[in-house]
C-alpha cells in the first residue's frame, strides 16, 4: 500500500516539476520575444537615422553623378558611421548576449546540451549526437561548470531563486 502512494506522490512531484519548468520556458521564450522585437526596432532606429543623415548631407540615395558625399553636400562631410551608430551597435549586441543567456537558461530547464559540431539539441545524458556523431563528452563537461542545484544537483538556471526538482531554495 506504501508503495503504491510512493508512486503517486512521486507521479504529483513529476507533474508539478513539468508544469514549473514549461511556465518557466514559456517565461523565458517570453523575454527573447521582447528581445527580439526591441532589436528588430533598433534596426529600424539605425535606417531612420541613416536616412536622415544621408538626406541631411544633401545627397539623394539615387545619385549616381560621381560626386564625393562632401562635394554633394556643399562640402560638408557626414560623421563617422562610429558617432552616429555606436550606440545602436551596443544596444543590439548586448540585446542578442541576452538571448543567448535566455536561451541557455532554457536549455538548463530542459536538460538539454548544444552538439558543438552541427549545433544539434541533444538529451545531457547521451554520449553521442544523434545528428553528426560527435562525442558530447567535452560539451557535458563545460556544461556542468553552470550551477547546480546543492540539495538534488540538478541544473539549475543561474537566475532562480529555487530549485524546479525538489524545491530547494538557492
Amino acid at each position: 500500500m506504501a508503495s503504491i502512494l510512493d508512486r503517486f506522490m512521486q507521479g504529483g512531484q513529476d507533474v508539478v516539476k513539468k508544469v514549473r519548468d514549461t511556465s518557466e520556458v514559456s517565461r523565458l521564450n517570453a523575454q527573447i520575444a521582447e528581445e527580439e522585437k526591441s532589436i528588430t526596432e533598433a534596426y529600424a532606429q539605425i535606417g531612420k537615422r541613416f536616412y536622415e543623415t544621408y538626406q541631411a548631407a544633401g545627397k539623394d540615395a539615387d545619385d549616381d553623378s560621381g560626386e564625393s558625399d562632401a562635394d554633394a553636400a556643399g562640402g560638408a562631410e557626414r560623421p563617422a558611421l562610429d558617432e552616429v551608430y555606436s550606440g545602436w551597435f551596443d544596444y543590439i549586441t548586448a540585446g542578442r548576449e541576452r538571448i543567448t543567456k535566455l536561451r541557455e537558461e532554457i536549455r538548463t530547464i530542459q536538460n538539454v546540451l548544444i552538439c558543438p559540431t552541427c549545433g544539434a539539441q541533444c538529451a545531457f545524458n547521451v554520449p553521442f549526437c544523434s545528428n553528426c556523431g560527435t562525442n558530447l563528452r567535452a560539451a557535458r563537461e563545460n556544461s556542468l561548470s553552470q550551477p547546480h542545484c546543492p540539495g538534488c544537483g540538478a541544473a539549475v538556471s543561474p537566475s532562480a531563486l529555487f530549485c524546479t526538482s525538489c524545491g530547494t531554495k538557492l
